[in-house]
């Protein structure tokens, strides 16, 4: 029996893949993973590696009781990063995301205060990553679109936070965008309670467990 791996027929295929209904080896699992394979949520190879992402973009800047309190709204204003990269701006930059992110939490300051008045780029690759950004921040602020309904305050501090993650990757040269892809599910998420957890289902990672596994309620 051939048990080499299907996809570099080199290498002995010991890791169940979900998605493509046969064993894989741990490489091609680990290259392909989000990327040529459609991983499922529920794949712990998937969420071990999305919390160790994670770590890694705590290392940047970390806030624990943040990330564990208001883990969807972080992980839904990441996803927003991610999806215009993705979809819109393929070779963003941490900087383009520092200034979205800035002109995002200004904005939702100066709404905040009754103003009427939205903090604009001149980059339009800047303006789509804000755009997104303020679609997120203001679904949160009213509970819309099934998202947790949250305060501006606290809105304004995931905002910053991400912010301060993406200028430490700058400054270091990281791949904020890279890191940030790999750390966040593929759909926006709720959650009903500050530390309320997630679920596989859901796509939350706890960075609270170890490895930031997913936590199952």
């Amino acid at each position: 029996m051939d048990d080499r791996c299907p996809l570099c027929r080199k290498t002995k295929a010991s890791r169940r893949c979900p998605a493509l209904g046969q064993a894989v080896c741990p490489r091609c699992c680990g290259q392909g993973r989000g990327r040529t394979i459609d991983c499922p949520e529920e794949c712990r190879h998937y969420q071990e590696a999305r919390g160790r992402a994670l770590l890694k973009l705590m290392a940047l800047a970390a806030d624990r009781e943040l990330e564990v309190d208001w883990h969807d709204v972080l992980h839904n204003l990441r996803l927003a990063l991610v999806r215009v990269q993705g979809e819109r701006v393929a070779d963003a930059t941490a900087a383009e995301a520092s200034e979205a992110l800035d002109n995002a939490a200004m904005t939702v300051r100066t709404r905040a205060n009754g103003l009427i008045y939205e903090y604009r780029s001149h980059d339009p690759r800047v303006q789509f990553l804000a755009d997104e950004l303020l679609r997120v921040a203001e679904g949160h602020r009213t509970g819309a679109a099934g998202f947790r309904r949250v305060g501006p305050d606290e809105v304004l501090g995931c905002l910053r936070y991400i912010r301060r993650q993406a200028e430490a990757a700058r400054k270091r040269g990281s791949d904020y965008f890279g890191l940030t892809g790999q750390a966040v599910g593929r759909s926006y998420v709720t959650a009903t309670a500050p530390g309320g957890g997630g679920s596989a289902a859901t796509g939350l990672i706890d960075p609270g467990s170890p490895g930031g596994m997913v936590r199952d309620r």
